[in-house]
């Protein structure tokens, strides 16, 4: 006869099955920290210069001027002296001034060799810092609503956090590519998900209907790709796709997220689940919900949406 178990027990095992409902997969939680940073930690007039295949690998972080066309001067004219750097101590010269010594420092101990700095000159990029204040304050309209719908379809309510990504929770926002609402789907997909789309009513706009298709559009994605890493990565980067890459690779997300390599599935959409975990971890520590990390520090108020 089997012991009744112990309500605290239960309670734990509850905990432990909901904490593991997004998982981490082995190796990504240096890039959910450089995202945590991304929308915490930098401000969006920062100019975070990095190597985009190794995260933890921050070289400089500058400052941006308030006009449009001096950052993007100023963006090239930073990017050009971090590959200068990289590249002379590619050639295996010791760090001569203060910018290739700062690229030593930002470059993690394991990894500082020549034959690092020389690959790493071909992959950097910068990465402006996002504040998702405002999203976060929009977000408290729909966000109790989302997780019921979620509930009611047995999905993870940390899957309500993913408009923060999509539309920094503003039922109007759209997209070049024809996107609307805050899940910005698209109008073939809302129409195959039961919403109507036309000129005159666009259901996408619906906060509480464009939830409901958004439901039944992740619970298809899981479905269909096992885990929910490829069902989040799928949501951004398209159904199709994700089969192929899957057909190729099988069903390990960092394998695809390493090796596969398409136009479409760039450095965004490489990044769009651990990105997601990102926002989700921030949205929690300043909404008071988790424990202030002390890794993390104040930032400043901007728009929701971002792009990668």
């Amino acid at each position: 006869m089997l012991k009744t178990l112990p309500i605290a027990f239960l309670l734990f095992l509850a905990s432990e099955l909901a904490s593991a409902s997004m998982p981490i997969p082995k190796g990504l939680q240096s890039d959910i920290n450089f995202w945590e940073k991304i929308f915490h930690t930098y401000k969006p007039n920062h100019c975070v210069i990095h190597d985009k295949s190794n995260l933890n690998s921050i070289f400089i972080v500058k400052e941006l001027p308030n006009s449009p066309r001096r950052r993007r001067v100023a963006v090239r004219k930073y990017l050009k002296e971090v590959k200068t750097g990289l590249s002379n101590l590619g050639r295996g010269r010791i760090a001569r001034n203060n910018l290739e010594r700062r690229i030593v420092k930002g470059t993690p101990s394991y990894m500082r060799n020549r034959n690092y700095y020389r690959s790493a000159s071909h992959r950097i990029r910068c990465q402006r810092g996002v504040s998702i204040r405002s999203s976060i304050t929009k977000s408290h309209k729909y966000v109790g609503m989302i997780k019921k719908v979620l509930h009611r379809y047995k999905l993870p309510e940390e899957l309500a956090y993913l408009p923060h990504l999509e539309s920094g929770f503003n039922h109007k926002a759209h997209s070049r590519a024809g996107a609307r609402g805050i899940w910005q789907l698209m109008k073939f997909n809302a129409k195959n998900l039961g919403l109507r789309v036309s000129r005159w009513n666009d259901q996408r706009t619906s906060p509480y209907k464009s939830t409901v298709a958004a439901a039944k559009l992740l619970t298809q994605l899981k479905r269909n790709h096992k885990q929910w890493p490829l069902a989040v990565t799928a949501y951004n980067y398209g159904t199709n796709g994700m089969r192929r890459a899957i057909k190729k690779y099988g069903y390990d997300y960092m394998k695809i997220r390493k090796k596969h390599k398409t136009r479409i599935f760039g450095f965004a959409v490489k990044n769009y689940y651990p990105s997601f975990l990102a926002a989700k971890n921030v949205t929690k520590r300043i909404a008071g919900e988790t424990p202030k990390a002390g890794a993390i520090a104040k930032g400043s108020s901007s728009k929701g949406r971002f792009s990668l």
